[in-house]
């Protein structure tokens, strides 16, 4: 592999590594874009139906409704709770039990086939119970099994409380199911979300599944809010279909592979127009016939070069005597032939950047940007010599030569030339 060769192959790996760079940047950041207006939005839907949780577990309080009615009474405490509690009772079947507890002792629970509890203390409750009593402030909690109704419930639960005095306290348990359907959870669903409701024990140990809407979902990278009731509750949500749904994934990757295709044509046109109008450029700086450069195009390109190396420029102007009147006697394919042994000498004596121009006829010249060996320019210079037999006579292409280099000669390429011409014509008129 040449280093042309290589060069492209390098300059086709930078491409492809710029598209695909293109090609990831914008398709994480459509993907990170699209995903935070989802979260955003998921968020607000969290937030709206934390506040319509709320309002349902408030409908479901008939603790605080059986406490609105005591706090109208200021003796039968127990006649007023059980007046109230039993029509609570025949109209919600989802209501397991309610209990009223008198200072810490348990005074009257209904329905009547849960009267042996009468008495118990408190403490022998959940842990729920006894924490209405330390903060003095409504407590909702669940969802907990009750050993003596073998059923699992949610508690509402009002203190009884005259100042700062705690007095007692109203329970209502509701069955988990119904507390769970009343509060449309599945509206959620029906919008695309999966859920989680879940709250931390007592202890702050161990996560308790409220409610979900599937057991397989990871909710890892799901929107959380977090309300107190007092407990701290939490809903999780995230969409059905994650946050980027399949369809949207291929879209996303289908329009930056567009994207990038329409980055990477624009490239290679601005690439092609590029190397066109250089094509065009170099055609006007050089003969059609040999492809040798002008003087305009060995101006231009080596002045280019002395602004890139400007360590070491060499020109060689070198004169083919005898070069007009013999091609005169020779046919064009030998004319030919000896322009190749000329190209040839050149690629094998020089380095690749050497420049060749031809400034008429009999005049060549060449630039060399690197050091070069006098032994290496006098080996050239004598390839350059043709012998001929033209009508039994002997007939030669003598080359003659002057070098001039840069800063010495000149400081521009023009100038160089000038000196070079300007030592051959004295030479020649020694």
């Amino acid at each position: 592999m040449n280093n042309t060769s290589r060069k492209k192959l390098f300059e086709f790996i930078i491409l492809a590594f710029v598209i695909l760079s293109v090609f990831l940047g914008l398709r994480n950041m459509i993907r990170q874009w699209l995903t935070d207006q989802h979260q955003r939005d998921a968020g607000t839907v969290a937030k709206v139906y934390t506040e319509k949780i709320r309002g349902n577990l408030n409908q479901l309080n008939y603790a605080s409704l059986l406490s609105v009615f005591i706090g109208d009474t200021n003796n039968d405490i127990t006649g007023v709770f059980s007046d109230i509690g039993s029509k609570l009772l025949a109209q919600h079947e989802e209501i397991v039990y309610l209990a009223y507890f008198n200072g810490d002792s348990m005074a009257k629970i209904l329905p009547a086939r849960y009267q042996d509890l009468e008495g118990k203390n408190l403490s022998e409750f959940p842990y729920s119970h006894t924490l209405a009593k330390v903060i003095k402030s409504e407590v909702i909690e669940g969802p907990e099994t009750v050993d003596f109704c073998e059923k699992d419930v949610f508690f509402f639960i009002n203190p009884i409380v005259n100042g700062n005095r705690f007095q007692g306290e109203i329970v209502a348990a509701l069955e988990h199911n119904s507390v769970i359907e009343q509060l449309q959870l599945g509206l959620l669903e029906s919008g695309m979300y999966d859920y989680e409701l879940w709250r931390v024990d007592e202890l702050g140990e161990k996560k308790m599944i409220i409610a979900v809407s599937d057991e397989s979902v990871d909710f890892s990278e799901a929107v959380k809010l977090e309300f107190n009731l007092p407990a701290n509750w939490n809903i999780s949500i995230q969409p059905k279909d994650g946050w980027l749904s399949r369809t949207t994934e291929t879209l996303i990757s289908l329009g930056c592979i567009f994207g990038g295709l329409t980055v990477y044509l624009l490239i290679c046109t601005i690439y092609i127009l590029f190397r066109k109008e250089k094509r065009l450029k170099r055609a006007g700086y050089t003969y059609p016939d040999s492809g040798l450069l002008n003087l305009d195009g060995f101006c231009h390109y080596a002045d280019q070069k002395r602004i890139k190396n400007k360590k070491y420029i060499r020109l060689l102007y070198i004169h083919l005597t005898n070069f007009h009147n013999l091609a005169e006697k020779l046919q064009s394919r030998q004319i030919d032939e000896y322009f190749d042994v000329i190209f040839q000498s050149i690629n094998n004596s020089f380095q690749e950047d050497a420049l060749t121009a031809r400034l008429n006829e009999e005049v060549l010249l060449i630039g060399l940007f690197k050091e070069t060996d006098q032994e290496i320019i006098e080996d050239f210079i004598l390839q350059l010599i043709l012998k001929k037999r033209i009508d039994g006579k002997k007939e030669f292409i003598i080359p003659r030569y002057i070098q001039v280099e840069f800063p010495d000669d000149g400081m521009t390429v023009s100038q160089l030339i000038d000196s070079a011409e300007k030592k051959y014509q004295s030479i020649c008129v020694s």
